[in-house]
């Protein structure tokens, strides 16, 4: 079995669709999820300027914000991975201080499989066969194959042009991409 590094926000948790309601309510602001452009974007409000980063920071100790993200559509596709002779592990940058609401919302969705802090990848980063995010920083220089999964803050991304990078917009395209041959590339 070939290991696959798996990200949680983003590419199987909407944390920012509920981040938005709650920035909109706090601020009275009237942004959309395509208006988050970067992850530390900057935004104008009638209250005044807000950093989305710091926004994300501030809900680490609600934890029914995190069980409650919803996921994104299609991640009931992660469960094919096997069949394709793959590993997934979940890899994350969220706080230790929240990986118990992480991991109950990852069994919420049937997905138990091992959970890790990011730092965690760079240890065995020659190890992993995939790696599937939604921060470009995040997945390139990387010496094994890589999906981005597109965002809005990553749309601007110029990708490498080569056959182990893909950028796709859903789990239902991994599978198709899977099915392709893509993975014996």
């Amino acid at each position: 079995m070939k290991r696959v590094a798996i990200d949680v926000d983003g590419v199987l948790a909407d944390i920012h669709s509920p981040l938005i309601d709650l920035i909109n309510t706090k601020y009275g602001a009237k942004l959309t999820y395509e208006d988050i452009v970067e992850y530390d974007a900057e935004v104008i409000t009638p209250k005044g300027k807000i950093c989305i980063h710091k926004e994300i920071h501030s809900v680490f100790g609600e934890s029914s914000f995190w069980r409650e993200a919803p996921p994104l559509e299609g991640i009931e596709c992660v469960h094919e991975l096997p069949a394709f002779g793959l590993s997934p592990f979940i890899v994350t940058s969220r706080p230790l201080s929240i990986f118990p609401e992480t991991k109950a919302w990852l069994e919420d969705q049937g997905i138990n499989w091992p959970l890790f802090p990011r730092p965690v990848i760079e240890t065995f980063v020659n190890c992993i066969f995939l790696q599937i995010d939604d921060f470009p920083k995040n997945i390139i220089f990387q010496p094994h194959k890589c999906i981005l999964m597109s965002q809005p803050w990553n749309k601007d991304y110029d990708e490498p042009n080569d056959a182990f990078f893909h950028r796709t917009g859903s789990w239902e395209d991994v599978i198709e991409l899977f099915k392709s041959g893509w993975l014996e590339l």
